[in-house]
């Protein structure tokens, strides 16, 4: 048990060779915590997590340990569960910010769109043509020359009317 490791004073890599997911409590001097799939436990294996803390004597000497187990596996299920929802949902907004890309890059007119302060996010390459810079560089700032002076867009007025009053 990780109890007997502790007591017995193991080296860190005795440890590691006992449980692959371990490291040194931040706490708690000589403790250790540890996270293992566990197989054979329980029909069809649990997530088990476990904590190993030395007892001291008052002249700082080992006299005993405690060792906790819990099973974690609801948790990692759940935990699993949530990752895969968002790596579903990233894979669906992903999709769709292509779509709109494209979107936006089929107009044949100059398009551009920016965030709420008034940033380019982005354009299409009819954009890029009409400012000639290249998205790259237009990203980030208010206006097309960089500055953020409104002799610098001939739009910013305008944007900022938007951005403003949207309706």
């Amino acid at each position: 048990t990780m109890a007997d490791l502790v007591l017995d004073g193991a080296p860190d890599q005795i440890i590691a060779d006992n449980y692959e997911r371990f490291s040194r409590s931040p706490l708690v001097n000589g403790a250790f915590q540890a996270e293992g799939f566990f197989p054979d436990v329980g029909g069809d294996g649990r997530w088990l997590y476990f904590t190993a803390v030395p007892l001291r004597n008052s002249d700082g000497e080992i006299t005993g340990v405690i060792e906790t187990i819990q099973d974690v596996s609801y948790h990692r299920r759940d935990q699993k569960v949530l990752e895969d929802r968002v790596n579903e949902r990233t894979s669906e907004l992903q999709q769709q910010l292509h779509f709109m890309k494209q979107l936006i890059e089929a107009i044949p007119g100059p398009v551009y769109y920016k965030d709420s302060e008034g940033r380019f996010l982005g354009c299409n390459s009819a954009f890029e043509n009409y400012a000639g810079k290249p998205a790259g560089v237009l990203v980030g700032n208010r206006t097309l020359g960089g500055a953020g002076r409104k002799e610098d867009d001939p739009h910013l007025e305008v944007d900022d009317q938007l951005l403003a009053d949207p309706g």
